[in-house]
């Protein structure tokens, strides 16, 4: 079941992705990356992640204002909002701004969050771990990575904040095998499991 799930939310992903008019404000300012579940096929909550590795970094705010007053102009737009202390919060969280929406496309409502990451290095070092992740799932680990983001989602409906990317770690570099073990170590790990956001 949370396989069939991950699929069909894995293919509107892809036709957001696709969708050119969502992505105006910000290509000509830079490169869009996809990263977190989307680029590791393990989404369990309409939520798509993508790193802004913007040109000219001082920019950014300008940058964000400007597509706040497009994305927010966009009839299937129910809301926006930019943070840019969540990496206090959160572990994991890099440093920098995020700017985030929700969007119905038809089926449902997705949150999309567009990171702005402060240090060259940190964005660096995050593209790559994620594609070391990609290539350390297995048909198992896949499921079980999919289950415990299930679990996690049941009590708010979606995976709380910062609390994936500690589900991935725990799996894919410490080994833990069960469920139970994973909400144990993101508990440990001082992540997010009790509340939202």
């Amino acid at each position: 079941m949370v396989e069939k799930i991950a699929g069909e939310l894995q293919k509107e992903a892809k036709d957001l992705l696709n969708n050119k008019s969502l992505w105006k404000p910000f290509t000509p300012h830079g490169t869009i990356h996809v990263v977190g579940s989307t680029y590791l096929d393990l989404l369990v909550f309409p939520d798509l992640d993508v790193y802004y590795e913007i040109s000219d970094s001082s920019n950014v705010i300008d940058v964000f204002s400007e597509a706040a007053r497009y994305i927010i102009g966009m009839d299937n737009v129910t809301s926006l909002e930019i943070e840019k202390e969540l990496y206090k919060r959160y572990p994991g969280v890099p440093e920098g701004i995020v700017f985030q929406y929700r969007i119905n496309n038809g089926k449902r409502l997705w949150k999309v969050d567009i990171w702005a990451i402060a240090d060259k290095k940190v964005f660096e070092e995050k593209i790559q771990e994620s594609k070391k992740f990609k290539v350390q799932i297995t048909k198992k680990k896949r499921k079980l990575i999919l289950l415990a983001k299930h679990e996690l989602s049941k009590p708010f409906g979606r995976t709380p904040v910062g609390s994936s990317y500690l589900v991935y770690k725990a799996v894919l570099e410490e080994g833990l095998s069960s469920v139970d073990q994973i909400i144990t170590y993101i508990r440990n790990q001082g992540g997010n499991v009790d509340r939202l956001k």
